[in-house]
Order: structure tokens, then sequence, then C-alpha cells
């Protein structure tokens, strides 16, 4: 595969010579490589190579101009010095395309390596969770001024709980798998809040909160952190960011890095919230983002980490019922504990509440 690879990135706009591509990161979606490209006078450049699962993302021409199109703004304006955060560049080929085709493997984009930066699969103190608020109200602030119409919908119904629970009744009663009889509790968990997806899909739908573009996919390892600073100096993977709400990035973030244990992790005694975490993410964020939030938003921001916790658990069950057709796995049942884990959270959560 990597040979493929290799050789379609010849292609590419860069007058150097690809001296080594090796994986990198962990991402569940795209295989994604490092790229280390060396010129005639000896220096060299980093770069990110990402091949496109195509199952998830089957119009690459769709998600490449809406990815073009929202990168080039926010470079831009990190370009003109209007923003601390940075930003990639996409690399063009010689025939001016954002990806090139590789040989029985798809599609690969080429992405800037931002230098000098560093990412972290969990949120390691209060300092980093402080950090993330800010530059995730950084991001939004960048995005806001723009019209919604601007962005395409990558994923329709991408946090629509009510659509992800309708999603998982469908596979329970599909069962192709011969496995809901073994995840009853877990099936019955997320029914009983279905309730909750009515706060903010349903705030959407009657347009008490503004539909923004939102980056849709805001884990912890998608901020990058200064090596001289530790300041979190950029945010990645723009393949969802598309109309959606403030609200759920929030709440993706605060889910994300309120836990310190592996995201499948087997042993649920292991998964604990941290809520001073989760408040210290809340008040960094609102502390830059209440300039431009209406007041609806800043209500739905409590409760928008159990929201997406709930609506992950439900994703990761439901691939699990369907035979682990989404997310990359490494072992059996490894979706299912992704499961648990995520209703765990919403567990604990909730506890922390009442």
């Amino acid at each position: 595969m990597l040979d493929k690879i290799k050789e379609a990135l010849k292609e590419l706009e860069i007058r150097a010579e690809l001296e080594r591509l090796e994986p990198y990161g962990s991402g569940h979606i795209n295989r994604t490589f490092k790229g280390c490209w060396r010129f005639n006078d000896g220096s060299k450049r980093l770069l990110i190579h990402q091949q496109i699962n195509t199952y998830v993302f089957p119009d690459v021409e769709l998600l490449m101009s809406n990815m073009e199109f929202l990168l080039g703004h926010l470079a831009d304006l990190s370009h003109r010095n209007e923003t601390e955060l940075k930003f990639p560049s996409l690399l063009r080929t010689r025939r001016g395309k954002s990806y090139v085709t590789v040989a029985d493997q798809g599609f690969v984009r080429t992405l800037d390596f931002i230098p000098d930066s560093l990412s972290f699969d969990e949120c390691l103190d209060l300092d980093m969770a402080a950090e993330m608020g800010r530059a995730l109200a950084e991001l939004h602030r960048l995005l806001s001024p723009l019209q919604v119409s601007l962005s395409k919908v990558i994923l329709p119904n991408f946090h629509d709980l009510s659509y992800r629970i309708k999603n998982l009744n469908e596979a329970v009663l599909r069962d192709t798998k011969g496995r809901a009889a073994g995840v009853a509790q877990e099936i019955r968990f997320i029914q009983e809040r279905s309730w909750i997806a009515r706060d903010i899909t349903e705030a959407l739908v009657e347009g008490s909160i503004p539909l923004r573009i939102a980056h849709n996919d805001l884990k912890v390892n998608n901020f990058l952190f200064s090596t001289k600073t530790s300041q979190a100096i950029s945010i990645v993977d723009y393949d969802i960011c598309m109309p959606g709400s403030f609200v759920y990035d929030v709440g993706d973030l605060v889910r994300s890095a309120s836990i310190k244990c592996a995201e499948d992790e087997t042993e649920l005694l292991k998964v604990k919230v941290n809520k001073e975490t989760s408040q210290t993410i809340f008040k960094a964020y609102l502390q830059k983002a209440s300039q431009f939030l209406t007041r609806r938003e800043r209500e739905l921001i409590p409760i928008s980490a159990v929201y997406m916790a709930l609506s992950l658990g439900s994703r990761f069950l439901t691939d699990y019922l369907n035979g682990d057709l989404y997310f990359k796995t490494s072992r059996e049942g490894q979706n299912l504990d992704r499961a648990r884990v995520q209703l765990a959270i919403v567990a604990q959560m909730e506890s922390q509440t009442n």
C-alpha cells in the first residue's frame, strides 16, 4: 500500500523527494501518514498525508471543496496575523487538485505539518484544559462571521441524537450479526435517555439557537500544542467542519477531555469524569465566546457534554451491531467497549449534576 501512495504523491507540486513515509496519529476514520520530504539543498519539510475513507466520505469532491474553502479562509486569517492560531494549508498537485488518486487505494490529500507542535490523546492538567477552551473560542470567533450557506453538509444529521437513536433501533431490529441480545442493557440505557435529544436538536430546528459552521469533531488529539510554550496553537481535522452548532463542539471537547482512560477501556471502573476539567473548559471558553454566543447557546452548553457522549455511545453501539463497518477496529468487541465508555461518562455526568 505504501509503495502505491508514494508513487501517487509524485503528482504533488513540490520539488522535493519523499525520503520517509510512516503511520501517524490515532484517528478512527482516515489513515494518516507523516512524510519527510528532502530538497536538493538538503533542507527538509514535514507533511501530513491522509488516505480518505471513502466508505465514510463517498463524495470526495464535495469533501475536498468544502475543506479547501474552510482551510483557505482560516489559513488566510492566520497569515494576516488576525489570529494566534495556525492552520495547515492543503498542497496542490501539478494539475491543481487538492488530492491525488492512488491506484486501487482511493485518494490521499496532503497538508502542512504544523512545526514545533505536538498532540495528546488525553487532557493532562487544568492548564491544558483552559488552553483548549480558549483555542476553541478563538476558532469559533473566526468561523462565526461566515454565512452557513458557504459550507457544505458533508454528513447529514451527524450530531442529531434523535437520528442516532433511530439508527440504533433499526440496527437492533435487523440484528445482522446476532449481537443485540448481549447488549440489551446498553440499548435500554440509551433508549431511556432519548428525551435528551430534544434540547439541542430541537433548538436548532426551531431556530432558538443559530445554525453555525462548526468543527464537529473536537477530540483532545485534534488540538496541537507548542513544544516551546505549551499553548494551544492549532486545531486540526476539518473533514466534517460544516453547518452545525457551537454547542456540539463545546460538548464534544468536554466529553473527550474530562476522562483520562483509553477510549476503548474494558475496565469501566477506570472511567472517571473529572468535573474540575469540565468546569475549567467551560469557563475558559465562555470568557472569550460570550461576546458572540446567544443567550440560549450559553444556557445549553452545560448539558452539551452529556448529549455528545450519548450520541457517540449510540454510534459506537450501532456500528458494533452492524458489524463494525464505520469505525476502524483492531480487535473484536472494540466498538462495544468504546460505547460502554461513553455511556459510563453519561452516567457519571448525570450523577455529578444531581
